[in-house]
Order: structure tokens, then C-alpha cells, then sequence
């Protein structure tokens, strides 16, 4: 930005006169604007006055300015969240790492981690449900270790986040009843006996006038809670209110679509979105809709069905957002004549839903077009799952998912269950089907018992999306992105020898003290023998006078490789996984995944961002 002094000699006052360079990409370019008196604004000092904390907006319009002066401000409903004192990695967990039953949302009589809301990606209406924190006997551990426990009085109640930090832009949530919140996502409150309700908020702050006004107030990537106070509150019809209810259970709906949301039901591709809808409150002010089981009704499911059905009900809710977000920017702008300034278009790239499910491209050509492969990974995951007694697709939500878990819990918590999980939570990966309870084997049994008929062609649409075999992505693939999904705090852990020569996937929930000594008979000492076996079979072909030299290049090949194998999991048996089975190792999971993992080391498949020493 550039201004100048200049007299306005029709008047004894100075008038500033502002050159907007921003708009322009190169230090030749900027000249050239100068020179030619493009983006040229005038503006008073009187007018600058009119918007809150006097930042340099020279470059709006007059009825923006009247806005800000003629509109209530968020004002002291925005308050700024706690501060752990430094001691982050001490109390925050993401939710899926601890027990799910001493989370407060799901248990009355002990509470220990309570939902907190911590900021997160660039997102609108709802989401970003993702850590809890130990606030068990009111903060007791917090107030010892120095926390600042700031707004505790608002602790519990429903109010409205944002990320204070987002290189995307500004975008406000509905937060339900339950959370704690940080300062990383500070929040904002109704006051009591408000004539401004939470859905007005909403609506104000996520219109294109509430993302224009934050960039004038916060001109950084730095929402602080001193700048939101500033923003104002635009006043909105029963008729919006009712559209961001439906927005916000749009949105509360896609975040639910994933397993990383802890009211994650089933895989989407088992939803049948043909029978009519579930409504469930939650709270009293909104309801959650949701649709039941196809698996459910008895029908053997057939994956590209699914997918097309997912596709079209999806591609409908995207539209509805979109429509009603448009509708939302467009009431603001004509109730305040801000039809030269502002535009109620919204891109497709703004639409916060389904950011993972389509493809790249998809948002910033404004289009909808769905990622296959994205479908058929985060099928499989939720295949795993049920597998390891997580999940059921006999019956939705979490099943498994406390410490020390095991099989007969399962058979408690779905009786009748046609489809069991794992027996010992551990599944051995080889790169043959060396055992019965093999991954790719499990997950194609699994398979087979929710295809029926449509065996063949679910499994051919699976290993088509992902590019190859079941075996080759389980053994490639599955690992990292799970680690991924789970944002570097894996539930499932890979046991591994150095180069994988044995790998075997464990359910962090499942886990005991004599997992590891089970591991190392079941699995390990089986297979060594297996290699032993294998091996002999080889070294037969080579002796033989009867095999061809392509057979005998291949046996050597093969032969080579075994004994790899072999030498290297007799040291990595001898030297940790047979001592550590001895230690009967606990797993505390309140220390969290990173200090877990630890635990284990050496015998886990090393992930670098758990071995950091600092927390992230």
C-alpha cells in the first residue's frame, strides 16, 4: 500500500489518498498501477474512525462503513480459552487414543477427558471434534501444573468456535454442549437473556460479509479474540435461522461420514440412503439426521450400488449447502444495500464438506466429482475395523474401544452376532497367506459375509480403486495411511521385524500384557518354522534333475529371500520381541499414543513423528 497527503482545496481538512498495490503481483506491475492511478481510494480520517480498532480500511465501500458503525458487535460475547501452561502433552489427547468410556459425552459416573475445542482446518457450521482433555475432578492435575483455566464459568455450555489461526480464511461452528475450550479455539456465547441468538451469530459471521469483515479487522492469517469482538452481528429472519440449523446438521452429517468422528456409525457405502430419514436431537435447540444399515434390512450389499447411492445423496446435501449458503450472503447483502461491494456467489471450494471424498480439482472448477479410490481406502479401514471388534456391521458406533478390550466384551455388547472379530486383536500381514487369520484373508471373509451374491464384484471394485490386490495394499499401503487418517496417533500398530520380513497388525484397544508373548508363539515361531518348511521346498527344486532352469532361477530367487527372512527374525526374536514379551509390558492408555508407543519400541514399525522428543 502507498498514500499520499494531498490538499483538497474545496476544504480545510486533509484528505489521504491511498494507492492499493496488493491487487498486483509483480514490483513492475506496482509501479505501473501508480503511474497510471489505478486502485486509487480516498478516505478521511473521519471515516476511518468508523470501524472498530481504527484499522487502515481505506479501501471500502460507504455502506460497509455503515455497517460497522450501525450494527451491534460480537463484543464481549467472545471469550478466549484456557491455557495448559505449557503443558499441552499432559492433558490433550486426540479421543480415539484413550478409553472411549471415561470420555465425558459417554459416561455420567466417571469423567475424565472432556471434548475440547481446539481450532483445526478451515471449516464451516460444525467439526473439528477432535481432542479431549483431562479435566477429571473439575481440572484438579491442571490447576497443580499452573493451567490457566480462563472462561471456566462458560465450561460445558453450547457457543459457537472458530480457529484462531487459519491461512484459509475465517469460519465460525456450532459447538454442542460438553466442550471445554483452548485458545487455539476460542468461542463465543449468547449472553443470557441475548435478543441475539446462537443461529444469528452463525449466520452473521459465516456470510461473505463476516469473512470480508474479518479481513478488514484481521488483515494476518491471526483471528485473535480482541478482533472477533469488533466484528458486527447482522440481524437475519426465523427463516435463515431454520437454514443454518439445516446447514449445521448438513455438516455435523459429513463429519460423521469418518471414523475419526466418535458419532461415526458405519462405512457411508453400508447406509441406505433410500429409506427415510432418522432424526435424533442433539440438543434442544437442533436435530441430527441420519439413515439406517442397508445391511441392516438383510440385503447382501453391492458395492457399486452403494457408491453411486452415496454419490447421489451427497452431491444432493452439496447443493442444498451451497444453495443455502448463497441465499444466506444474498439476504445480508440486499437488507443492506452492499450490492456493489459484496457478490453472494460462494465457490465450490468453499463448501467445507466432502473435502476428502472429491477430487482435487472438483472445488476449484466448481464441480462435484467423487474420489473412487478415497471410497474404497476408507471402506476397507472401516473392514479392518470390524475385524478387530471396533466395529460391527451388525450394529452402528463403537463397540470396542477401552482398554484391554476382548473378544467376549464383543459378544456382550452385540449379542446374537453372526460376524466375530479377531480373537487375540492381532492379525499377521506376510507377504503369503501363512495363516488362517491372515489380513487380506480375514478382510475378504468379512467381505464375503456382507456380499452374499456380490462377492466377485465388491472385491473387484475394491482392488480396482485401489490400484492393486488386497495383499499388495495391505502390505504397501494400509499402514501409512492409517497413520495418516489418524493423524500420526494410530490405534492399529504394526509390529514389524527391521524390513518387514514378519508384520502383523495389533488393535492398540485390544492390547494386554501377554499380547507380545502371544504374538511371539502364535505368529512369529510358527512362521519361522513355515520359512523353515518353505525353504526346504525350494532348496528340493534346485537339487532336482527334473526341473527346468527357468523353475530352478525362480526357487533361487525365492530361496534367497527366505533366508533373509529367516536370519532376520531369529536376531529380531532373540534380541526384542523375546525380551519384551518376558517384561509383559502395560499400556497406560491416558499416557496417550506417543508414550505408548515408546513402550514398545523396536518391535513397532518406527513412525518419526512419534519419536520426536518435543510435543507437537
Amino acid at each position: 500500500m502507498l498514500f499520499l497527503n494531498l490538499i483538497d482545496h474545496s476544504s480545510r481538512y486533509r484528505m489521504p489518498t491511498f494507492f492499493r498495490l496488493v491487487d498486483f503481483g509483480t514490483a513492475e506491475q506496482k509501479d505501473r498501477a501508480v503511474l497510471e492511478k489505478q486502485n486509487i481510494y480516498k478516505c478521511s480520517q473521519r471515516e476511518l474512525q468508523l470501524i472498530p480498532g481504527l484499522p487502515l480500511a481505506y479501501w471500502i465501500g460507504e455502506k460497509s462503513k455503515a455497517v460497522f458503525s450501525s450494527c451491534e458487535p460480537v463484543g464481549d460475547r467472545a471469550l478466549k480459552g484456557l491455557d495448559t501452561g505449557g503443558n499441552i502433552g499432559l492433558f490433550v489427547r486426540l479421543w480415539y487414543e484413550v478409553s472411549h468410556s471415561w470420555i465425558s459425552i459417554q459416561n455420567t459416573s466417571h469423567q475424565k477427558w472432556f471434548p475440547l475445542a481446539k481450532g483445526g482446518e478451515y471449516r464451516k457450521w460444525y467439526g473439528n471434534n477432535e481432542y479431549v482433555i483431562n479435566y477429571e475432578n473439575r481440572g484438579l492435575a491442571l490447576r497443580k501444573n499452573n493451567a490457566n483455566l480462563r472462561s471456566e464459568t462458560q465450561y460445558g455450555k453450547r457457543g459457537i468456535t472458530w480457529t484462531v489461526i487459519s491461512v484459509n480464511g475465517f469460519a465460525v461452528r456450532y459447538m454442542p454442549p460438553g466442550f471445554l475450550f483452548d485458545q487455539a479455539g476460542s468461542c463465543i456465547f449468547p449472553r443470557d437473556g441475548d435478543t441475539i441468538t446462537i443461529w444469528q451469530i452463525l449466520a452473521s459471521l459465516n456470510s461473505n460479509f463476516g469473512s470480508f469483515a474479518a479481513q478488514v479487522i484481521c488483515p494476518t492469517i491471526s483471528y485473535t479474540t480482541g478482533d472477533i469482538r469488533k466484528i458486527p452481528i447482522l440481524a437475519i429472519s426465523q427463516e435463515i435461522e431454520d437454514k443454518v440449523r439445516r446447514n449445521v446438521s448438513i455438516v455435523k452429517s459429513d463429519w460423521d461420514l469418518r471414523e475419526t468422528s466418535w458419532d461415526f456409525r458405519r462405512s457411508p457405502l453400508l447406509t441406505d440412503y433410500s429409506a427415510p430419514k432418522i432424526e435424533t436431537v442433539i440438543d434442544e435447540n437442533l436435530t441430527d439426521w441420519s439413515w439406517p444399515s442397508a445391511f441392516g434390512s438383510g440385503k447382501a450389499i453391492h458395492l457399486p450400488t452403494q457408491a453411486e447411492a452415496f454419490k447421489c445423496h451427497w452431491t444432493s446435501l452439496f447443493l442444498e449447502l451451497h444453495k443455502n449458503e448463497e441465499e444466506n450472503n444474498r439476504i445480508f447483502i440486499d437488507l443492506y444495500g452492499l450490492q456493489d461491494e459484496l457478490s453472494p456467489e460462494v465457490p465450490y471450494n468453499e463448501i467445507t464438506i466432502l473435502q476428502e471424498e472429491l477430487v482435487d480439482s472438483a472445488g476449484k472448477e466448481n464441480r462435484i466429482e467423487f474420489d473412487d479410490a478415497v471410497l474404497a481406502r476408507q471402506f476397507v479401514s472401516y473392514g479392518v475395523g470390524c475385524l478387530f471388534g471396533r466395529y460391527s456391521v451388525e450394529q452402528d458406533g463403537l463397540i470396542l474401544a477401552d482398554a484391554e478390550s476382548t473378544a467376549e466384551d464383543f459378544k456382550a455388547r452385540v449379542p446374537g452376532a453372526r460376524f466375530l472379530p479377531d480373537g487375540d486383536g492381532v492379525l499377521p500381514l506376510t507377504d503369503e497367506d501363512d495363516f488362517a487369520d491372515d489380513l487380506p484373508t480375514a478382510f475378504k471373509s468379512w467381505l464375503r459375509f456382507i456380499s452374499g451374491e456380490h462377492y466377485n464384484d465388491n472385491l473387484r471394485w475394491i482392488e480396482q480403486n485401489l490400484g492393486r490386490d488386497l495383499r499388495t495394499y495391505f502390505v504397501r499401503d494400509f499402514y501409512k495411511e492409517h497413520i495418516k487418517r489418524y493423524k500420526n496417533r494410530p490405534i492399529y500398530w504394526m509390529i514389524s521385524s527391521p524390513s518387514g520380513a514378519f508384520r502383523a497388525v495389533m488393535y492398540l484397544h485390544r492390547y494386554n500384557r501377554d499380547t507380545i508373548g502371544k504374538v511371539l508363539n502364535d505368529y512369529v515361531r510358527p512362521y519361522r518354522a513355515k520359512l523353515d518348511q518353505k525353504i526346504r521346498s525350494f532348496q528340493a527344486v534346485l537339487e532336482s534333475a527334473s526341473e527346468s532352469a527357468t523353475e530352478k532361477s525362480r526357487a533361487k530367487k525365492r530361496l534367497t529371500q527366505l533366508e533373509k527372512y529367516r536370519t532376520e527374525i531369529e536376531a529380531w526374536e532373540r534380541d526384542l520381541l523375546y525380551p519384551l514379551a518376558l517384561k509383559r509390558i502395560e499400556l497406560d492408555l491416558d499416557d496417550g499414543v506417543k508414550v505408548n508407543y515408546r513402550k514398545l519400541s523396536g518391535i513397532v514399525e518406527p513412525i518419526k513423528q512419534l519419536e520426536a522428543k518435543d510435543e507437537e
